[in-house]
């Protein structure tokens, strides 16, 4: 499952005794650093933990995981926007956004150059230079009396085509055979559905599970639903697990598995789903030799080795009013 990452960031100056906006940079775009894409691999890690701002200059650059000159951070923050429910495939992608509010009193006078998304050791996730309406890059200026508003949106873009590959399952004598495995997102469109199936507060988090995995029988309905219509879906895979993240590969695989005495069916496993951080999915499995279901018996334990690879969108975010 493939996974692009882009943000974008507006900086407002309010004057503390009316609350009147006093300048506005509008939104522009950020970097995602290779800090920020390694964090999605590593457990519990969170793009919006804080932000931090700065007075450096330099033109970001990938591998950074610090500001250039420091000036403040905050962790006072608030989900003000985002978007989820809405899907329009005449892009053939489904791209969902949550953007944080993070706010900054008494700062007194400063120049503002530069903000970032914080992890929890005080790295970054991201880095933009603050640029005015018109796109110039231009320090904002805080003077005493005002405070500092930052708006950080971090989108998530998912490919809607079915993902399909083939894979190679052993019974451990011996014998191999060989399934098409096809993947498929779903629920999408769908807001606080099925345990937050595309849910804003789980963007910018590393990889991980929300809902133990589902599966369904090979006697179920052989075609994956429609990535926007609910799965066909039930019962529970009951143990997941995560392979080590290598640094700089921005991938990580996820592990189903089940045990001698688990998921033994006549009719074998036809699908399974899995609801994570990093987008909601259906897996069908069909046998090369005659489109026949995954087999498991009690003699055979079985993982199911699901690959999920991130990076940044290296396109220019749109501009907002």
């Amino acid at each position: 499952m493939k996974i692009g990452m882009k943000g974008e960031v507006r900086l407002i100056a309010r004057d503390t005794n009316t609350n009147e906006i006093v300048s506005d940079t509008g939104y522009h775009s950020n970097l995602v650093l290779d800090n920020g894409l390694n964090a999605l691999g590593n457990d519990g890690q969170d793009w919006f933990t804080a932000l931090s701002v700065g007075t450096g200059s330099s033109e970001p650059e990938k591998s950074q995981t610090q500001l250039d000159a420091f000036v403040a951070k905050t962790t006072t923050k608030e989900l003000f926007s985002h978007q989820v429910d809405r899907y329009e495939d005449s892009e053939g992608y489904y791209e969902i956004y949550a953007e944080y509010l993070y706010t900054f009193e008494d700062m007194g006078a400063q120049s503002i150059a530069e903000v970032g998304l914080t992890l929890a050791d005080d790295t970054l996730a991201t880095r933009a230079l603050v640029k005015h309406p018109d796109g110039e890059v231009q320090a904002f200026n805080i003077k005493a009396g005002q405070q500092l508003q930052v708006f950080y949106k971090i989108y998530q873009r998912f490919d809607t085509a079915d993902i399909i590959n083939q894979i190679n399952v052993s019974d451990g004598q011996g014998s191999v055979k060989a399934y098409q495995t096809t993947a498929r997102l779903m629920y999408i469109g769908q807001r606080y559905t099925y345990y937050y199936a595309f849910n804003p507060n789980l963007i910018g988090k590393s990889l991980s599970f929300v809902l133990t995995l589902n599966f369904r029988s090979g006697s179920s309905s052989h075609e994956l639903k429609v990535f926007n219509e609910n799965p066909d879906i039930s019962k529970s895979f009951s143990s997941t697990s995560f392979g080590d993240y290598v640094v700089n590969s921005f991938k990580r695989v996820a592990k189903l598995n089940a045990g001698y005495a688990e998921h033994n069916y006549d009719d074998g496993i036809r699908k399974v789903s899995l609801i994570t951080t990093m987008g909601s999915w259906q897996i069908q499995f069909d046998s090369v030799d005659g489109n026949l279901p995954l087999q498991k018996t009690s003699q055979h334990k079985l993982t199911i080795p699901v690959e999920f690879n991130w990076g940044r969108i290296e396109t220019e975010v749109a501009e907002q009013p």
